[in-house]
């Protein structure tokens, strides 16, 4: 990727990103634009002082198999727009992530031949896009991940540098609403397996899935649902980890607080309500505290 970096100073407001420090690349019909603030330990709950340093990528909602969408033409298919993605990051002129996390509605079946090709290590949750069939795949393809104690498994965590990632199914195909407990997230007892991952040693925790908790534990469709909400939300007051990354609702990143953890719900890196840009975002962790970085991409007018 060729570009040409313009160096911006401007406010930034989206929830805790109060002001930050903006840069855009430009590219050959779009430009990325990133957006950078840093929270210090202090502002956690919990925090490990002597963390190893380290940075990770979210993306969510790829939505790889689906066509070119009016609005973002000169992506191309979303199967690109991920590609542009795991390419932005692995082209990174900064530290190379250790890995990304995907936070559901993946559609890996239309993207194994470039997950398969990446260098990357990715780490994929379930949406609700994803079926029986596609989380078949989904273990099959990442046994390493999807698995407790050798079995299989729709949940799992795993340690980096000190750092605990626990990584919750809770979406049902075909279901806007989501759910920690179905038939078709297999084994049963992810409640019980959340509460133990949640009360492990590691003092920074992070947790992502594919639909976010309601913050006031109200019925509303594209959260999860009421009583699934008042119980992880009640865990998450208690365990405090560090902070949780969600998608599904299809809008610019936002935030907001359970008890002391912040909860980010990620715009998609497919498309985003009223057409605002697609993006991920990249964390970077030091014992000083972390930094999030969002990168939005952005088409440019002809």
């Amino acid at each position: 990727m060729k570009s040409n970096k313009i160096l911006l100073m401007s406010l930034f407001v989206l929830g805790f990103l109060t002001a930050g420090c903006v840069l855009a690349e430009s590219f050959e019909g779009f430009k990325v634009e990133e957006n950078t603030v840093f929270l210090p330990a202090s502002d956690f709950a919990l925090w490990d002082k002597d963390a190893r340093e380290f940075s990770f990528c979210v993306i969510s909602d790829p939505h790889a198999g689906e066509p070119v969408r009016a609005g973002y033409e000169k992506f191309g298919p979303a199967r690109d727009k991920f590609k542009l993605a795991l390419d932005h990051i692995a082209q990174s002129r900064e530290k190379s992530a250790d890995f990304v996390l995907v936070c559901g509605d993946i559609h890996l079946h239309k993207v194994k031949d470039i997950v398969d090709d990446c260098e990357l290590k990715l780490h994929f949750i379930a949406g609700n896009h994803e079926g029986v069939k596609d989380r078949e795949l989904l273990r099959k393809s990442y046994p390493e991940d999807f698995n407790i104690n050798g079995k299989e498994s729709d949940y799992y965590s795993f340690v980096n540098k000190g750092c605990r990632f626990i990584g919750m199914c809770n979406a049902v195909a075909t279901d806007h609403v989501g759910h920690l407990s179905s038939e078709t997230i297999i084994p049963f007892g992810q409640s019980d397996w959340l509460i133990s991952e949640l009360e492990k040693e590691e003092k920074i925790k992070v947790v992502f899935g594919h639909i976010p908790p309601h913050p006031d534990c109200k019925d509303r469709n594209m959260y999860m649902s009421r009583n699934d909400s008042a119980f992880f939300n009640n865990l998450v007051k208690e365990t405090r980890p560090s902070f949780m990354f969600f998608g599904h609702q299809h809008q610019p990143t936002r935030d907001f607080m359970i008890g002391s953890t912040k909860c980010f719900v990620m715009r998609s890196m497919s498309w985003n309500g009223g057409n605002a840009p697609i993006g991920y975002m990249k964390i970077s962790i030091s014992g000083k505290g972390a930094e999030f970085k969002e990168y939005t991409f952005k088409e440019i007018s002809e």
